[in-house]
Formats: C-alpha cells, sequence, structure tokens
C-alpha cells in the first residue's frame, strides 16, 4: 500500500500549491526526489546578485529533505556552516 504524503511540501510537488515566493526566487528546480532514502536532488539557479542569499538556498533544501521521509511535513531546523565564496573571474 503506497503512503498518502500530506502538506505544503507535497502539495507543491503534486501542483495543487505553488512554490513558495523564496523558491520561485531562488529558481528552485525538483530533479530527484526519493522518499524511501530520504533524499532529493533539486538545481537552483546561481546568479551573481544571489551570493548574499545562497545559505537561503541550502534552506530551501533542507527542508523539503527533511519533509520527504515524514508522510504530513513537519517544519525541522538545522544550522549548517556556511561560506560564500567570490569568483576572482
Amino acid at each position: 500500500m503506497a503512503v498518502e504524503r500530506q502538506g505544503p511540501f507535497w502539495d507543491m510537488i503534486e501542483g495543487r500549491l505553488p512554490a513558495p515566493p523564496a523558491a520561485r526566487l531562488l529558481g528552485w528546480k525538483l530533479e530527484r526526489i526519493d522518499p524511501d532514502q530520504g533524499a532529493i536532488r533539486v538545481q537552483f539557479e546561481g546568479k551573481e546578485e544571489f551570493l548574499g542569499i545562497l545559505a537561503a538556498m541550502l534552506d530551501d533544501t533542507l527542508g523539503p529533505a527533511a519533509g520527504t521521509v515524514v508522510a504530513t511535513a513537519t517544519a525541522t531546523a538545522r544550522v549548517i556552516p556556511f561560506q560564500a565564496l567570490r569568483s576572482s573571474a
């Protein structure tokens, strides 16, 4: 029996809700999802002006990844050390 997944993340994935504003701004695109493994692969549109908000890209990946392992998405928080590097080119 397949598990019916519910909550804002799954509603977005199934097209029942639009992506959140931050995800749209960052060009968030789902490449692959494996709920059984708790894995998600997403793509972002990297732009020079995003250097100050790259941590938001990580956050917008971790939340959905955590949501893949529960039938009803719940809030999850995790802090990851992050350093943005600017290209010298």
